[in-house]
């Protein structure tokens, strides 16, 4: 099994202006935040012979199915990429749940990170 650890930091909205509202429910945004040393720790592993992704926490708040935010960019990867293999990744959380500060969209970023290193697959930030 192949492994990988992160670290997958948090930020703070140093200012936050909600515009308006999309087609698709969510808003348009301007924000400047700021990156802080407060971080949940990740490991991503690669499990050879499924196709399952498996989300472990220290943490009951968090979901570890598929509303998960981490599960969620594992699988559009994966699929829009059409690469078959199974992804357990392990949350430390340390970031607090539901702050503002986050966590979630970190993780995913996280895991889209991990995965590229994992599977050498050379994605630059745009992709």
């Amino acid at each position: 099994m192949e492994r990988i650890n992160l670290s997958s930091y948090a930020k703070i909205n140093l200012y936050l202006k909600v515009l308006k509202k999309r087609s698709d429910g969510y808003h348009d945004i301007e924000t400047i935040y700021q990156a802080i040393t407060l971080k949940d720790n990740i490991a991503i592993r690669l499990i050879k012979g499924n196709n399952d992704i498996e989300i472990y926490s220290n943490s009951r708040q968090i979901p570890t199915d598929a509303t998960n935010l981490a599960y969620q960019a594992v699988l559009v990867l994966l699929d829009r990429l059409n690469i078959r293999c199974g992804v357990r990744i392990d949350i430390d959380k340390n970031i607090p749940v539901s702050a503002g500060l986050g966590g979630g969209s970190s993780n995913a970023a996280s895991c889209i990170l991990g995965l590229n290193k994992l599977l050498r697959l050379k994605l630059n930030k745009k992709e």
